[in-house]
């Protein structure tokens, strides 16, 4: 019931950010189509991860129209740890609106097709729908957003954070460093060994460290008290953004540091999860047409 007045609320704040954003942001722009290729050197959600790296090259094309509307599709191809696979696929549709140029935001639905192989920690989050925004307040920016993280059970998701952009006097260069935290349930990490991929780790193709001492899990867990909200991880990451009028370059690197252990329920008690830093970082290359 909680989370269906969340997302009651969420959609009577999205209806009226829409009518305000149509009265008041710019249709200077043109509509585009932006193709590009990603690569991200490891997969961390909320700053948990599969002790074995998850990497992906992603292509993707979108279509972005004047108006703030936008699509987008990609396929996550996983190349390492023998995976060699189409580990993902995702479709979203959004719409993002700024007001006076102080405020940014959007919202957006999207759909997430795993592998049945995946051993990503959010392989059974098959749909996302949120909201985010950006208030500049001169020297600094807060930013925020919620969204719900849909699977057999939902989980709600929720982020705040400080930033600051530098670019130069062309604007064709931005650099944002930017803190913030993420908070939600875990009802996805607890699917994650109930469902049976944490048994994928027994076959090579990956680790948990759910007692904090490595090892290969092959006996039925779960995550107690999964669907709790608490804080789950803090973040620091540095976007730089190279762009022209057809070719942008993006490059963010993060580290994650993640808080609230979890605790598993296994065959020999319980343990706590094993949980520490990580860093990673994703590339991404667009052409705009």
């Amino acid at each position: 019931m909680k989370q269906i007045k969340v997302s009651f609320l969420l959609a009577t704040l999205l209806a009226a950010f829409t009518v305000k954003a149509q009265d008041e942001s710019s249709a200077k722009n043109k509509s585009y189509f932006k193709a590009g290729v990603k690569y991200l050197s490891d997969n961390v959600y909320l700053g948990r991860k599969d002790s074995a790296t998850i990497s992906y090259i992603t292509p993707t094309i979108g279509y972005y129209n004047k108006s703030g509307f936008y699509a987008t599709a990609g396929a996550s191809y996983q190349p390492n740890n023998g995976a060699n696979r189409i580990d993902l696929v995702t479709v979203e549709a959004g719409y993002d609106f700024s007001i006076k140029d102080k405020f940014y935001g959007g919202f957006y639905a999207g759909k997430y097709f795993y592998s049945g192989d995946s051993y990503a920690v959010n392989a059974e989050v098959n749909t996302g729908i949120g909201a985010y925004g950006s208030y500049n307040l001169g020297s600094v920016s807060l930013n925020g957003g919620a969204g719900l993280s849909l699977s057999s059970q939902t989980d709600l998701i929720a982020e705040a954070g400080i930033s600051k952009s530098f670019t130069d006097k062309n604007d064709k260069i931005e650099f944002v460093p930017e803190i913030k935290f993420n908070a939600g349930s875990q009802n996805y990490f607890n699917e994650f060994f109930t469902t049976g991929r944490v048994k994928n780790v027994g076959k090579g193709k990956g680790k948990r460290n759910g007692s904090g001492g490595g090892g290969t899990t092959t006996t039925t867990e779960s995550v107690l008290q999964a669907s709790q909200f608490k804080i789950l991880d803090y973040e620091l990451s540095a976007p730089f953004t190279y762009k022209t009028n057809k070719v942008e370059f993006k490059f963010t690197p993060t580290y994650a540091i993640p808080v609230n252990a979890a605790t598993i329920q296994t065959s020999n008690g319980l343990v706590k999860e094993g949980i520490s830093n990580h860093f990673y970082a994703e590339f991404e290359f667009y052409y705009k047409f």
